[in-house]
């Protein structure tokens, strides 16, 4: 199997296969996420998986083969081990800004689809702001419903360096005000349905604006939905909702910069580009307990919980048991305490994001003390608790009258890379008798995983710096493949002619003075040269422009305002010992002096050198202006430490 990049549907799982097949050879079993897909003959060795929804998807092949030639009753089949994976994002779609008022007064004109079809979602002139509007209406009498209105899939592929948001407006007519019916709006992310709000018919209100971040979906195909559900629809009459807008807001410059060497009129900017998040990057959490309570975002599950044998809750609980047999835990932790009548306990982590090198971290205390056959499981589950995959498993280890105290564990959750998943911690009884003994865990963290930078190797240059005191080792990750690469010496690595990718999107640089555009033809570069007019104070800022669909820009917000000072030739005198005259003048300028100076110079408003003449001492020195354009000039002089003076001058014809 082969990894393709993404791709838009349909496409196309091939392998080049392995030579002749075997005569027992029945045919393929191909997996989806772990999900057995589909069976492929053995003539074929591709399959099309056709109507996938936006999302990160992982397949394994298996080979299935006839027992039978083995000895085994006629029927009977076997698989091989498992082939892959390969994964491939599944990225296509309308592009955003995506917006809908239901001018149209029609479900088809922007693609929505209704699930499942029919239900009670229309569009009415009877509300709106203004009308027509989508409507969610109770009648018919609908009971434990689930109603929804799904954009179609939309993409915010190029918008790898923006948030993204979702605007809409939302009315409620109510009834009975049970707050058992509710509209909640969701997100399709990573094939998963991710809730961003939820409304609850606890009394009606009028039309509400929303503005939610769904930057989740930052560089994806995503879909979004309209879910009413609830116990009873006649418990309320209407949902309304109107003026969807999904659209991004792409990232600013940073740290705009204005300098001036207060010998001329340049003033230099400079700046950073946008710092863009990394699309791939995954959730991180650590959890020490210390706060003595359990965080809300954690789910806590138990089974059976009516006995009072133990003073103890059985459920899992933060706790602050002290023993030296269950190693260096903080005052907290999460501890399941023993007791008869409990048989299966879970501790679950809120929702997290998964990337190919995210691990799960924890340390844990058995002490089953029995024969009893308790088990202990970690868990994953990507479809939001559903189904359960074991990733941890100690029952090799209890069961026999064991006891195992405090140890450290990582495990490997990349097979749940692209995935939103849920994480619990499950004892389950061994005999039916309940839980014995006890099983603490503590320090529970989750990595997002690390960023590389990816480069050809012919850009890599090591640089010995002459010490010889230690060796380098380091890891360079090319292609996506890890390597690793040492020297004998301390070094200096230094990667040449190759973007590190900081400014994805980015296309160049609008740079505005005191609110004007100045650069009409936007700024690759990440510096500028302004050349102000005259002396006076002058504010810049530098807006990043981002490339969009169909030939589309956005501008970003402002960067910092940086403002700078502009005194060219404005400096106090030191001293009396310096004259120019006439002043105004119109064909010659006398310089007087009675410090020892070296040179003198006369600039204009520009910033440019008209008269430059090297002198030797005190004295009257004469400038011809004659040929001079009327206005005003800066007179500069340098004496021979090398300190600078500069007297005005006004030029008239």
């Amino acid at each position: 199997l082969t990894n393709p990049n993404p791709v838009d549907l349909p496409f196309v799982i091939e392998g080049p296969g392995g030579g002749a097949a075997p005569a027992n050879l029945l045919g393929y079993n191909v997996y989806r996420d772990g999900t057995l897909a589909a069976y492929v003959e053995k003539s074929s060795t591709e399959y099309y998986d056709l109507y996938l929804d936006p999302g990160h998807y992982c397949y394994n092949i298996t080979a299935v083969y006839d027992l039978e030639a083995y000895g085994f009753p006629a029927g009977t089949t076997a698989e091989s081990l498992q082939e892959g994976p390969a994964c491939v994002d599944i990225d296509y779609g309308y592009p955003i800004p995506w917006s809908e008022d239901w001018i149209s007064s029609s479900f088809t004109t922007n693609h929505w689809t209704l699930d499942p079809e029919p239900n009670h979602w229309t569009v009415t002139s009877i509300s709106g702001n203004p009308t027509p509007s989508a409507e969610f209406t109770w009648a018919p009498p609908a009971t434990d419903y689930s109603f929804a209105l799904v954009t179609p899939a939309l993409t915010s592929g190029l918008f790898t360096c923006a948030d993204i948001w979702l605007d809409f407006e939302v009315k409620l007519d109510d009834r009975n005000q049970t707050g058992k019916e509710s509209l909640k709006v969701e997100v399709l992310k990573k094939g998963n349905w991710t809730k961003v709000a939820e409304f609850i018919n606890n009394g009606s209100f009028n039309w509400q604006n929303q503005h939610i971040d769904i930057s989740v979906i930052r560089g994806k195909a995503f879909k979004i939905r309209f879910l009413a559900s609830g116990s009873n629809s006649a418990d309320i009459l209407d949902w309304f909702v109107d003026n969807i807008n999904i659209y991004p807001v792409v990232y600013p410059a940073l740290n705009l910069t204005a300098q001036n060497n207060g010998q001329n009129y340049d003033v230099n900017l400079q700046w950073n580009s946008p710092e863009c998040p990394s699309v791939a990057t995954g959730s991180e959490f650590f959890e020490d307990f210390e706060a003595g309570v359990l965080s809300p975002d954690w789910e806590i599950i138990q089974t059976n919980t009516n006995s009072t044998s133990h003073p103890t809750p059985a459920f899992w609980s933060v706790n602050n048991y002290v023993g030296s047999e269950f190693g260096p835990f903080g005052v907290y932790h999460a501890g399941l305490w023993w007791d008869y009548s409990h048989q299966d306990e879970w501790l679950i982590t809120p929702e997290v994001d998964i990337v190919s090198d995210s691990k799960l971290t924890f340390e844990s205390t058995v002490w089953e003390g029995s024969v009893y056959g308790d088990h202990y499981y970690v868990k994953v589950s990507t479809d939001g608790g559903t189904t359960w995959i074991p990733v941890w498993d100690a029952s090799t280890l209890t069961g026999n009258g064991w006891n195992y105290y405090y140890y450290p564990y990582s495990i490997d959750l990349s097979n749940f890379a692209g995935k939103s998943v849920k994480i619990a911690f499950q004892a389950i009884d061994g005999d039916g008798q309940g839980l014995w003994y006890i099983w603490f865990v503590d320090n529970i963290g989750l990595s997002a995983g690390k960023s590389t930078i990816k480069f050809p190797a012919s850009s890599l240059t090591y640089i010995n710096n002459g010490n010889s005191s230690g060796k380098m080792s380091t890891q360079i990750a090319r292609d996506g493949n890890t390597r690793s690469v040492s020297t004998e010496y301390r070094a200096k690595m230094r990667i040449e002619n190759e973007s590190l990718d900081m400014d994805r999107g980015v296309i160049g640089y609008n740079i505005y003075r005191d609110g004007e555009l100045i650069t009409p033809t936007s700024v690759t570069d990440t510096t500028y040269k302004d050349v102000v007019p005259s002396n006076g104070t002058y504010c810049y800022v530098v807006k990043a422009i981002h490339e969009g669909y169909n030939g589309a820009t956005f501008e970003s917000a402002p960067s910092n305002e940086a403002c700078k000072k502009v005194n060219v030739g404005i400096v106090d005198n030191p001293s009396a010992n310096l004259k120019v005259y006439p002043n105004p003048a119109k064909d010659f300028v006398n310089v007087e002096t009675t410090q020892d100076i070296r040179s003198i110079e006369m600039i204009n408003y520009l910033g440019q050198s008209v008269f430059k003449q090297a002198v030797d001492g005190k004295g009257v020195y004469k400038i011809n202006t004659r040929q001079l354009e009327s206005g005003i000039y800066f007179v500069r002089f340098t004496d021979a430490k090398g300190v600078v003076t500069t007297e005005r001058v006004t030029i008239t014809k």
